[in-house]
Order: structure tokens, then sequence, then C-alpha cells
């Protein structure tokens, strides 16, 4: 390993930056015990090119990332003939004040005239959760679309431009 940085999006606490406090503190907002911590993404670098260009190159693309919410945390490795780079990636946003998000949220489905669906049991009646409030269908929405195909492709094109830049242009 030649250099390792976290970089944090705009509203994330200053602390976040220190590795083992940013680490520790997303595995303590997650509940499950088979929750997903975080995305790992690997990239190969231009073996034409030298540490400080590897090091711009993941810095630009962590920033990138970092600016759709979600806290970075990259290393370089360099090897004779195979430089690459790792970014470790937050599955949770951080919201305007700073604290976690959540990965996704509830939303009702609704009837042809907008109204909520009840959620019936098999005698017919209207399901209650513990506390006696009535249940609805709903579906789970995600928060981010970092887990879509098509989010993946862009982060992919991104990749390729960021690369592109810093690498010499010979007609």
């Amino acid at each position: 390993i030649v250099y390792t940085d976290i970089i944090l999006p705009k509203n994330a606490p200053a602390e976040y930056a220190d590795r083992a406090t940013l680490w520790n503190a997303v595995q303590k907002i997650e509940k499950n015990k088979n929750a997903r911590l975080a995305k790992e993404l690997d990239v190969a670098l231009p073996i034409t090119e030298n540490v400080e260009t590897h090091k711009a190159i993941m810095k630009e693309y962590g920033q990138y990332l970092a600016d759709q919410g979600m806290c970075v945390d990259l290393a370089i490795h360099k090897t004779e003939n195979n430089p690459h780079g790792h970014f470790l990636l937050t599955v949770r946003s951080i919201g305007e004040d700073g604290q976690w998000l959540p990965k996704a949220k509830k939303v009702n489905i609704l009837d042809e005239a907008g109204n909520r669906i009840p959620l019936l049991d098999e005698d017919g009646k209207q399901k209650k959760d513990r506390q006696g409030r009535k249940q609805w269908k709903s579906k789970d929405s995600r928060i981010t679309d970092w887990g879509d195909r098509n989010t993946l492709l862009k982060w992919r094109i991104k990749w390729a431009d960021v690369c592109n830049k810093y690498l010499p242009h010979e007609c």
C-alpha cells in the first residue's frame, strides 16, 4: 500500500476522516447481524503513470463518489505490473444534518383512487401492529440508486473519463 485517504461528503462529521472512527460509526448504525456495511470497488490504474498521477486519479474519482453522499475510504497498491486501487464505500449516505440516512423507507401502495390499501389477515380484517395501529400494504423504496445497474455503468464511464484526463494525449 503506497497511499490511503478518506474523502467525506460535505455534511459528514469531521471525525469521520479517521478510519477507525468512520468504520466504528458504520458498524454502530447497522442493527442486523447480517447487514451490509460497505461496497468495494477495485480499479486498475494506468501502468504507464507514476504514484502521484495515481493519487490524483483516485482522489478525483473518490470526490465524485463522495459528492453523491457516501464516505470513501481509498487505497493504492503499487506492484510491479499491477498498480491498482480500492474504494471502500459506505452503503448509507450522510444527511444534511450530518447523520446517517436510512438505506430504504416504506412507501404505501395506493389504489386507483389514491387511497392506502389495508393489509388484511386471513379473516379479512385489517391487521394491526403491537401498538394497535392499522397496517397498510407497503413496499420498501431505496434512498439511493447506488445498487442499480445503470448507476454502476455511469460510475464506469466516469472512471474512464477521469483516467483518460490524466493520460498523455498522443497523436
